[in-house]
C-alpha cells in the first residue's frame, strides 16, 4: 500500500489500471491525474487534494470510505465515464469543480453533514439528473452548482431541514416557505410557496 508520495506521483501512468490505498496512505494533489485508474477507494481522512484524479479518462467508480475535511477543486474533473461516487463518511467542504465535466454521472448523494459545495461542483456533468440529500445534510454556502447538467429532480431523506416539492422540482426549507434549488433541467410552470 502506498504511504507518502509527491505531486503528480503518478501523473500521466495510462497503464496504471489500479491502486491499493490505505488510511496512511497521503495523497498529494494531481497524484493520479491523467492516469488508467478505473476505481479507487479513498480511505484519506483529511483532504482530497486539487486536481489528484483529474482527467483520468478510465474511472468509473469512486468510493469515499472516511470523514474528510476537504475535497479539493477540480480532484475528480474531467473524469468522462465517472458514473458512481459513493461519499459514505462526511465532508466539510467540495471545492470548486471537483466534477466539473463529468459526463456520465447521473446521481450523486452530497455528504451527510453540514457542508460548502463550490463553484461549478457539478458544471457541464451533461447526463446528471439527480441529487440526493441525507437527513443530515445541510448546505452552508453554494455557489453556482448546476451549469450544463440535466437535473431534473431532488431528493430528501426523511427527517432532514430540506423538502422538495411534490415533483421534486424544488429542494425546499422553513416547512416548504423557502426555495433553496431549483432543479435546472425540469421544465416549470407556476408555483406558489406558501406564506
Amino acid at each position: 500500500a502506498l504511504r507518502n508520495t509527491g505531486r503528480g506521483v503518478f501523473e500521466g501512468c495510462t497503464l496504471l489500471g489500479s491502486v491499493k490505498l490505505t488510511a496512511n496512505t497521503k495523497l498529494s494533489r494531481e497524484m493520479f491525474a491523467r492516469s488508467g485508474l478505473r476505481t479507487v477507494d479513498i480511505y484519506e481522512t483529511v483532504e482530497i487534494p486539487q486536481f489528484c484524479f483529474a482527467d483520468c479518462a478510465r474511472l468509473t467508480t469512486v468510493n469515499i470510505h472516511n470523514d474528510l475535511v476537504t475535497i479539493g477543486s477540480g480532484a475528480f474533473s474531467r473524469c468522462p465515464l465517472l458514473e458512481t461516487v459513493n461519499i459514505l463518511g462526511k465532508a466539510e467542504s467540495v471545492g470548486a469543480q471537483v466534477f466539473q465535466g463529468c459526463e456520465n454521472l447521473k446521481k450523486i448523494t452530497l455528504p451527510n453533514c453540514a457542508v460548502t459545495l463550490g463553484n461549478a461542483v457539478f458544471g457541464d456533468c451533461k447526463n446528471l439528473e439527480e441529487v440526493a440529500f441525507g437527513k443530515d445534510t445541510v448546505l452552508k454556502s453554494i455557489g453556482t452548482l448546476f451549469g450544463g447538467t440535466k437535473i431534473t429532480k431532488f431528493t430528501v431523506a426523511d427527517g432532514g431541514i430540506y423538502s422538495v416539492s411534490a415533483d421534486g422540482k424544488l429542494l425546499l426549507t422553513d416547512g416548504g416557505k423557502t426555495a433553496v434549488l431549483a432543479a435546472v433541467g425540469a421544465a416549470f410552470g407556476e408555483y406558489t410557496l406558501p406564506s
